[in-house]
């Protein structure tokens, strides 16, 4: 494709002017200055949170972050090496060893650097150049500044940075709702399964006893995940489906919804449609005749205590025991609570719709196919 006239094609290398690797020195869990690290880069911004912290002012006058450095991840797993975020000047720090620093000239915008190492394409890029090794990949800052991109001039530059900015603040603001959701179902969740049950005395049962293990015809390896299909695929991913499959003969077929536990992961899902299994590490469950599937799942989430002594994982969950009224009003529950989850998934959903427009709209912006005025 031809670019649009003023634009060039340049390497990341040709626009530089410091290309740094960060501390090796030993951080404290409290100090003065944040020492930012791979888990603090998410999305093309800085998360603030699981800080470590040096107060050496040696340490602070060598790797001090100014506004519109860019901080790239060498060294991560295969699906996160190369993640890439810009410092913003929010609060004094200076960056770990696993970080690369870049700095770019005068010629160029650093949140337009930024969002070109968030595209697709430099994602690609980058999981062609990494080598891999057991347990982790990495991207040296020579293979790095070959990476090669269009760049047009500083002012267009600025201009299509404003406009991806107003995307962010549209994804920042539905994340912050969704958690707000989240959070208002996890208080009413107490309020009704747990304080409720506790002051109406419900009776208080064992998940053993309410609980028992299915298992899938088989289990599909992740070489064969699918990114669309008719059935879902669990694993130990964040949300617990991370692929799909066509595969009817893996499918778990169900009259009545299931309750997902991933054993690594920690996290609860409630199923209600066929789906097939992926890696190990998960458990899934059916609830017996009397008790209804989606309360119970519910009055897991509304208690998630886990027994002092015990580590988070599934035979620390069966330890537990929920509160249960009659099985009539189980089902009342339910249906109220799934209604607050269904808002969500929403939501979600939007935010979903959100990034993909946003990823599209940077193809598109980054290449000169469309012009900001």
């Amino acid at each position: 494709m031809m670019l649009p006239n003023g634009w060039k094609k340049v390497k990341l290398g040709d626009i530089l002017t410091a290309v740094d690797y960060g501390t090796a020195a030993k951080s404290d869990a409290i100090g003065k200055y944040p020492v930012l690290r791979m888990g603090n880069l998410e999305n093309g911004y800085l998360v603030w949170d699981d800080l470590v912290y040096s107060s050496s002012e040696d340490e602070y006058a060598k790797y001090e972050l100014e506004k519109g450095d860019i901080l790239f991840n060498r060294t991560n797993s295969r699906d996160k090496v190369g993640k890439t975020s810009i410092y913003r000047g929010e609060r004094p720090s200076i960056f770990a060893g696993y970080l690369i620093r870049l700095k770019v000239n005068n010629e160029c915008d650093p949140y337009y650097v930024n969002y070109c190492m968030n595209s697709k394409r430099f994602a690609e890029f980058c999981k062609s150049v990494r080598t891999d090794a057991v347990g982790q990949s990495n991207i040296n800052a020579q293979v790095l500044q070959t990476y090669d991109f269009s760049l047009p001039p500083l002012e267009e530059q600025k201009k299509i940075a404003a406009t991806l900015s107003v995307w962010d603040s549209a994804i920042e603001k539905m994340e912050k709702l969704i958690d707000a959701k989240e959070n208002e179902l996890n208080i009413v969740l107490r309020q009704n399964l747990l304080e409720k049950g506790i002051a109406l005395k419900w009776k208080e049962i064992p998940l053993t006893e309410i609980l028992k293990s299915v298992t899938p015809p088989s289990k599909i390896h992740q070489d064969s995940y699918l990114n669309s299909g008719k059935y879902p695929i669990v694993d130990q991913s964040k949300d617990l489906i991370a692929g799909w499959t066509n595969d009817e003969s893996s499918v778990l077929k169900i009259n009545r919804p299931l309750i997902i536990f991933g054993d690594h992961t920690c996290a609860l899902k409630i199923m209600e449609v066929p789906f097939a299994q992926g890696a190990d590490g998960i458990k899934i469950l059916s609830a017996k005749d009397d008790y209804d599937p989606v309360y119970i799942y519910y009055a897991i989430k509304a208690n998630p205590v886990i027994p002092e002594g015990y580590k988070r994982h599934f035979s620390a969950l069966m330890l537990k025991n929920v509160f249960c009224p009659s099985f009539e009003e189980q089902k009342k529950y339910a249906a109220y609570f799934k209604s607050f989850d269904d808002e969500l998934s929403l939501l979600k959903e939007q935010l979903d719709n959100y990034k993909k427009q946003k990823q599209g709209l940077m193809q598109k912006l980054l290449t000169g196919q469309w012009r900001v005025k």
